[in-house]
């Protein structure tokens, strides 16, 4: 459904748990990435499952501009 909705209009910026059902949040981030379309666009990862440091780094490193552990105060974001 993410990704549908990425297809549909213009969006200024995404905002995905890492844990989704049917693709988890790094697939669509790396969908977004190779899509030349939405390559450049801001992908952040609000999550309160993935909480470990490893989680975090693996989402930097496929290319998240921010990860964030929830509970996450409203003006980080």
């Amino acid at each position: 459904a993410a990704w549908a909705a990425l297809q549909q209009g213009p969006v200024d910026a995404v905002i995905s748990d890492v844990v989704m059902p049917g693709q988890d949040g790094l697939a669509l981030l790396r969908r977004v990435r190779a899509d030349a379309r939405l390559a450049r666009l801001c992908f952040a990862f609000l999550t309160s499952t993935a909480r470990e440091e490893s989680d975090r780094r693996r989402a930097l490193a496929a290319g998240a501009d921010a990860y964030w552990i929830r509970p996450v105060e409203p003006h980080r974001l």
